[in-house]
């Protein structure tokens, strides 16, 4: 039997056997030919990363184009063609490819390796001028050149379009109250502020991350979901997450809580909105967690929890109406001392708020201490 190896050149061969026969025998040998052929079976696919681009705003890694050799072998001179064309006022800004080279249209991919991906994405920027509307900016790619043949030709080309939208039918409005109030007693350094944003047009109000800015440095925002760069100049902010819509005039109210370890309210935090094309998914709950060891109700109906915690550990809150489905908190948090305080407020921490059901049960889980075990 003949085994092909990796690496093995293609191409015709012959095997003649050859040996002396021992005694009185004679032995015949026939030669014998075969081939080695290559083949390939590649996929082209195009991932949107952002499906609406705002006109006259800032360039978005939008798409992303990949050549995926499913094999048996590897490809070779292996080249994309760009199929669609641009509408007016609207340019790749940059390309950047993780094999070979963009230039006039041609992705020149080269080698692809069986088992392997290529990648081209495509950062978008649509001018002030760009005719706004649904799927107005296509992008199209399909496969020209391969040495190898392939084993399927169904899946070598591939498309995706982005939307463009005019900034005053997406920018919600944000309002803020004028003033912070210190929680919890005047030896506090919790304060919260309610921030409201609101959509000026008849459409939905979609996910969006609501970014905590102009910041002194020994302030943190106690319920923050996470932290990205963001704005310009590009900065890291605290934000908190919004998952949900509002429709027409309505508006959401966030509540933004703050921990200074001085209790002195003296600053003024900005606010920018950065809407989402989809919502983020929350994690998953835990089966244990810590039991909290004060609940107190505010004078608005919401409730404050507090925890002994261990400074510097990461904690996730969890809820939950019946102590059988509980549900997380999307972003943990930082214990700043070896007490833990936490204000329930409604979304988008939870789902509503404590006033509107009939009973809510708290649990935490050291993150931390999970992680190091």
């Amino acid at each position: 039997s003949i085994a092909r190896t990796a690496g093995e050149t293609v191409g015709a061969y012959t095997v003649t056997p050859s040996g002396a026969a021992g005694g009185n025998y004679a032995i015949s040998y026939v030669t014998s030919e075969f081939s080695i052929t290559a083949l390939v079976d590649l996929e082209v696919s195009i991932d949107v990363l952002n499906s609406t681009l705002v006109a006259g705003g800032d360039a978005l890694n939008a798409f992303r184009v990949s050549v995926t050799n499913h094999g048996p072998s590897d490809a070779s001179g292996v080249e994309l063609l760009m199929t669609s064309v641009l509408p007016s006022d609207v340019a790749f800004t940059k390309s950047v490819a993780t094999d070979g080279a963009f230039a006039s249209g041609l992705w020149d991919v080269g080698f692809v390796p069986a088992g392997h991906s290529a990648t081209l994405t495509f950062a978008v920027q649509a001018g002030a001028d760009a005719v706004r509307g649904p799927g107005v900016v296509p992008l199209a790619f399909e496969m020209v050149a391969v040495n190898e043949p392939q084993s399927s030709i169904a899946d070598d080309a591939a498309s995706g379009a982005l939307s463009i939208v005019i900034i005053e039918e997406t920018e919600p409005k944000v309002t803020v109250t004028a003033t912070i109030e210190q929680q919890s007693g005047p030896f506090s350094g919790l304060f919260i502020a309610k921030v409201t944003v609101t959509n000026k047009k008849s459409e939905a109000l979609p996910s969006f991350r609501l970014y905590v800015n102009n910041l002194p440095e020994d302030v943190q925002v106690y319920n923050a979901s996470g932290a990205r760069t963001y704005g310009v100049p590009a900065v890291e902010l605290p934000y908190l997450l919004y998952d949900g819509s509002a429709e027409g005039p309505s508006s959401v109210s966030l509540i933004v809580v703050f921990f200074r370890a001085t209790l002195t309210g003296d600053f003024t935090p900005v606010y920018e909105v950065e809407l989402l094309a989809a919502a983020e998914e929350m994690p998953d709950t835990a089966t244990r967690g810590l039991d909290v060891t004060l609940m107190k109700v505010l004078s608005n109906g919401d409730i404050l929890i507090e925890v002994a915690s261990v400074p510097g550990h990461e904690y996730a809150i969890e809820y939950s109406e019946d102590m059988t489905v509980w549900d997380r908190v999307f972003q943990s948090i930082s214990a700043p001392a070896n007490r833990l305080q936490w204000i329930d407020d409604g979304p988008p921490k939870t789902t509503v708020r404590p006033s509107q059901v009939r009973q809510r049960f708290y649990r935490l889980i050291d993150v931390t201490a999970e992680i190091d075990e």
